[in-house]
Order: structure tokens, then sequence, then C-alpha cells
């Protein structure tokens, strides 16, 4: 191997490692946005309907807990959002076994739908269309949109734009 292959091997790997930090940087960018996007959103949603504590929707487990109380759900469905996050932990760091990865597994569904649910309630109680919401479960960028249409609502309904919307109740709501 002569010096020009080496050089051409290390530019070549230069040129692949910058491509790899911008895609990250992009990623980490994005993140960051849909963070802010959905922290402002519950935020104010939760002064709007006058949670206490409505800092809470800048922390991971409290905005977990005021899309509850947002979308009106018993609080210890909390838990699931807790087990789900300590048992991905667990399964990440620990070597886990297949009982335990499906366990983990379940918990994760088990949110998810808790999550949709949530967020179906939440859209007709704002007037947005669920499938925003839905969606946006399963594509993150997609997020970015309806709680930005949340945040939006919300600052009318705090102007008294507009006005927010009943919810009926089932027994389904509470058991969940």
């Amino acid at each position: 191997m002569d010096i020009l292959e080496i050089y051409s091997a290390l530019d070549a790997l230069g040129v692949f490692l910058g491509v790899v930090f911008l895609f990250l940087l992009g990623f980490l960018l994005f993140g960051v946005i849909v963070y802010i996007c959905t922290g402002l959103a519950y935020y104010k949603a939760a002064e709007v309907e006058g949670i206490p504590n409505n800092w809470l929707a800048w922390i991971p487990i409290g905005n977990s807990y005021i899309m509850l109380r947002l979308a009106e759900k018993n609080m210890n469905l909390l838990f699931i959002f807790i087990a789900s996050m300590a048992s991905t932990v667990i399964r990440n760091f620990y070597d886990t076994g297949v009982i335990i990865n499906l366990i983990s597994f379940g918990i994760s569904i088990w949110s998810i739908i808790v999550s949709i649910q949530c967020y179906l309630v939440i859209s007709k109680k704002y007037g947005i269309s669920p499938a925003w919401f839905i969606v946006g479960c399963f594509i993150i960028p997609v997020m970015i949109v309806p709680m930005i249409m949340l945040y939006n609502k919300a600052k009318k309904i705090a102007r008294g734009e507009a006005t927010l919307n009943t919810i009926e109740h089932d027994k389904n709501n509470e058991e969940w």
C-alpha cells in the first residue's frame, strides 16, 4: 500500500464520520424540537384545565401524568409508563432472558395502548383530529403537528376565544 491509498482511505473515513455526525446532530435537534413542542402543549393545556404543577409537562414521567389528567384517566395508569421506562432501561443495560424481554415488550405495548386512548380523549376534548395523534404515536415527526395544534387551541381557550369540549364518561374510561 502506498501513501496515496492510505490518504484516500482516511479521506473516505473522514467523510463517512462527518455524515454520521451530521445525521446524529440532526436527530438530536429534532428530538429537542419534539420535546419542546410536547412540553409547551401539555403545559398550556394543563394551565387551561387548572391542573396543579403544570411544570411537570417538562419531566418525562411528569408529562405522562399531565397526559392522564388531561384525558381524565385513572392515575394508577401512571405505573404502566414507569414500568415501561424501567423495563426498557433494565433490558438495555443488563443481559436479560427471553421472558423478561417479552414482559418488557408487553408493558411497552400496554403503554402505547393507554397513550392512544389518552390522545383520543384529548383530541375530542380540544377539537383536534384524532388521526393526527394516532399517527403521531407511530411516526414521531408527525407528533409535532398535533402538539402545536393542542398548544394553539389551549391558548385560544385561555384567552376566551374558544371553549373546551365536554367528554362523555363511560364505564371503561376509569377501568383502564
